[in-house]
């Protein structure tokens, strides 16, 4: 992996340790998000080292989230082939996502919907349902019934970023339409996730308004480039279009714990 996929998967994962609990056992880091215990991006391990041992990590997790319903390990390249397969054994599932990179944000063009940065209690009330609504549709977010409760934890969880990570609602007129948060890691790389888009409102530009706004927003904070991850058969050529490109790929390994979340 070099250098530039380096920093764009170390900014992704420091966006996903954002307003969690970070531990350190074994090598590798536990992000604990209590109080959010069915947000599997908030409830994993990662930075996991080559040399690991896979029975002494599988320990710590299932002590570490004891409060969560699932247990997650993230792996890439670096990761020790024996680690996977012990993962496998263990009855894990693996979903692949794919690292993307934009050197310059991407051009405006077309819809120019109006942008308002998240701020108020009422702009987060405004924004839950696309939240909501994202979790619903979304395969990949949790190894889990995708319900309101899931929603709700993860509305939570992306507000608990804020500051100093950033979220954006689109509008027409003064109706939200799509959201999108963002953030520059201390690398100086700007992290872009959770491009949403209502419905109704689809395929008319307002995604591409939402990412190129949010990238400029990166710039102005200081990021020297854009990252952003892709799920496994997500739209990579939407992102190609707009400048971004392939740098790494990367597993998440899950797996589903007979135990109720909170014990």
């Amino acid at each position: 992996m070099d250098a530039r996929a380096s920093a764009a998967l170390r900014a992704y994962r420091d966006w996903l340790a954002l307003g969690n609990e970070r531990l350190e056992d074994g090598g590798a880091t536990f992000i604990v998000g209590r109080d959010w215990p069915r947000v599997y991006d908030a409830n994993h391990v990662t930075d996991i080292p080559t040399d690991a041992d896979p029975a002494r990590l599988l320990r710590a997790a299932a002590r570490a989230f004891g409060h969560a319903p699932h247990l997650r390990f993230d792996t890439d390249k670096r990761t020790s082939r024996a680690f996977t397969e012990a993962l496998a054994s263990a009855g894990f599932r693996a979903s692949r996502a794919t690292l993307m990179l934009a050197e310059r944000p991407p051009e405006q063009v077309g819809a120019r919907p109006r942008m308002r940065r998240v701020a108020s209690p009422a702009d987060w009330a405004a924004m839950r349902p696309f939240v909501e609504a994202d979790v619903a549709a979304d395969d990949g977010l949790a190894p889990e019934p995708r319900d309101a409760e899931l929603g709700g934890q993860f509305w939570r969880y992306l507000r608990a970023k804020c500051p100093p990570g950033g979220a954006w609602l689109a509008h027409a007129g003064d109706t939200p339409i799509g959201y999108c948060n963002a953030w520059v890691a201390a690398n100086g790389v700007g992290v872009i996730e959770w491009l949403c888009t209502a419905p109704a409102h689809r395929n008319r530009g307002v995604a591409s308004a939402l990412l190129a706004h949010c990238a400029r927003e990166c710039r102005a904070a200081g990021a020297h480039a854009i990252a952003l991850t892709v799920a496994e058969d997500g739209p990579l050529e939407f992102y190609r279009k707009r400048g971004f490109e392939t740098v790494a790929e990367f597993s998440e390994w899950w797996r589903q714990e007979e135990r109720q979340a909170g014990r």
